[in-house]
């Protein structure tokens, strides 16, 4: 689970009242809010893994072509 979502169950869990969220629809945004960090964070590490696969296939193609 992304740190973001994770950090609005706690404040959402809290044992002091006046910790919690006022609100459910404050508790929703916050919610809302974590998951898309959380996609973006995702999406970024998918981008990073997809350029290094291209760039391990150039290196084998350029490698292949100068034997």
């Amino acid at each position: 689970m992304p740190r973001a979502v994770d950090a609005v169950f706690e404040r959402a869990l809290a044992k002091k009242r006046e910790e919690r969220y006022p609100s459910c629809s404050a508790f929703a945004e916050d919610l809302k809010a974590a998951i898309d960090v959380g996609a973006h964070q995702k999406m970024r590490w998918w981008i990073g893994v997809g350029v290094a696969a291209v760039v391990v296939v150039v290196v084998v193609l350029l490698l292949l072509r100068l034997k």
